[in-house]
């Protein structure tokens, strides 16, 4: 008999697929930072100054010294590749790459491309819990309008850390567009962790790594969408979530991760069944 671990595992594995052909490492300044695939490496040749093409990886030039050289080149770049077709839900948004310390910043790029180069998104997301029913967690329906994942549900509250932004600002900044919950009571989040959710999409790589929070809020709590970006919010008690997240595909993989995360460490469910540490170790790290 399966566990709800086994089952929750085998879903988001379905979910998670790896890239079907091969892919080639992509390299700054002799570390990896991500990956891209032959198809995208067939398009990079058009730029023998910004890249060098090996067999076994690619490199970003070395003449490419500093960070405003890389984020005006790779912004040419990604402005052809999106004129053309192969970036596409252009957001006019631009996120830090980081290099190898998560400390100094490699670059600055338009959050779309990243998948077309493997590049990780880094994201926070919000659990939210009340005392009510013995213990239940508010989770968001996201809009019919959304890019990615309509109608699906979410976290109570979850964005990307957009350029020059801490991972708890943006967290306030989320929280209250999403979500309508003001800085001091965000504050009173306390951090759970990190998973990282990889797979391949349908332009590259989609890596995304995000760091948790989770926040108890008052038993009449009510969140407020500000932003257009939630059609309804749903208070749903722990005990019911674990079935939920092992026979449907009605979340987002990333909240699935988050929420699993949280039921584990609460004991909705069982760290010790049979498939556990199979979860755990998969919504630590994802696909491979």
């Amino acid at each position: 008999m399966q566990t709800v671990s086994t089952m929750i595992h085998a879903r988001l594995a379905a979910r998670c697929v790896p890239l079907s052909g091969p892919e080639i490492p992509f390299y700054v300044q002799d570390s990896q930072v991500g990956r891209v695939t032959e198809s995208v490496c067939d398009v990079l040749v058009r730029w023998p100054r910004y890249f060098i093409l090996g067999r076994s990886q690619v490199d970003l030039a070395p003449s490419l010294s500093d960070a405003v050289l890389r984020t005006a080149v790779l912004a040419e770049v990604t402005n052809a590749l999106h004129a053309e077709g192969h970036v596409t839900g252009w957001r006019n948004e631009q996120v830090s790459i980081l290099g190898p310390d998560d400390q100094q910043v490699l670059f600055f790029l338009e959050r779309a491309a990243l998948p077309c180069f493997g590049l990780p998104l880094r994201s926070v997301h919000l659990t939210g819990t009340t005392a009510a029913n013995g213990g239940s967690m508010w989770l968001a329906r996201r809009s019919m309008t959304k890019a990615v994942d309509p109608g699906l549900l979410d976290t109570l509250v979850g964005g990307a850390i957009s350029a020059r932004m801490s991972a708890f600002e943006t967290l306030v900044k989320e929280a209250w567009e999403e979500a309508g919950l003001a800085e001091d009571m965000v504050r009173s989040a306390t951090s759970t962790g990190w998973v990282e959710v990889k797979r391949s999409v349908t332009v590259g790589w989609h890596h995304e790594v995000i760091e948790m929070y989770a926040l108890d809020l008052p038993e009449d709590a009510a969140p407020k969408n500000m932003d257009g970006e939630v059609s309804e919010f749903l208070l749903i008690p722990l005990g019911q979530l674990p079935p939920m997240l092992a026979h449907s595909d009605a979340f987002t993989v990333e909240a699935s991760c988050i929420i699993a995360s949280h039921l584990m460490r609460q004991g909705f469910i069982n760290a010790h069944e049979k498939g556990a540490s199979g979860l755990r170790a998969f919504i630590a790290g994802g696909v491979t």
